[in-house]
């Protein structure tokens, strides 16, 4: 067979192939048609109810819909103060440990210098400029360890802000009843 011939024969069998898929539309249009007039000739009180069952689902749906987006929004609200609050603990022990390291440098210098002192005392001299010193660094420690309490404070009262905050509301209106 030659190629004329071969496409001649594809192209019988493509129309032959549109010509049965024509068929097949035109037997469900028919179909279709048959099942609307049946519609069209059924029972109108039952075609109401349908209908009032269709628009209460409806309802129904919206009713979910619209709970389901307060649900999402209050959850977005608790993630996003929880976040908040994961950040300000990152801050807050960042805070923490950088006072910390502040207060084990400020021992350590004021723990060498007492064994410069204590070995000072021990040869028989006491040193006024290594005395001077550890009462420096013994402030520098105290001062250090203020400030590590401070921090400490700070992070305890931002955890009760929260819920002084809530509290405070249910306790103003206890009291106006």
């Amino acid at each position: 067979m030659n190629d004329h011939s071969q496409d001649i024969s594809e192209n019988d069998d493509k129309v032959a192939n549109v010509a049965a898929l024509e068929q097949r539309v035109t037997a469900a249009f028919g179909r279709i048609n048959t099942a609307l007039g049946a519609l069209g000739n059924g029972d109108d009180t039952e075609l109401a109810e349908l209908s009032s069952a269709l628009e209460e689902e409806r309802a129904k749906t919206l009713n979910l819909e619209d709970r389901l987006q307060q649900m999402q929004s209050r959850q977005a609200g608790a993630m996003q103060e929880l976040e908040d609050r994961v950040i300000g603990f990152g801050k807050r022990s960042a805070e923490q440990q950088t006072e910390l390291a502040n207060l084990r440098e400020v021992c350590n210098r004021l723990r060498e210098n007492n064994n410069q002192l204590r070995d000072s005392n021990a040869a028989g001299g006491g040193d006024v400029s290594l005395i001077n010193s550890g009462l420096q660094a013994e402030i520098d420690m105290l001062r250090a360890q203020m400030q590590a309490d401070r921090v400490e404070l700070d992070a305890i009262l931002a955890e009760l802000r929260p819920a002084i905050s809530a509290a405070q509301p249910a306790a103003d209106s206890q009291g106006a009843e």
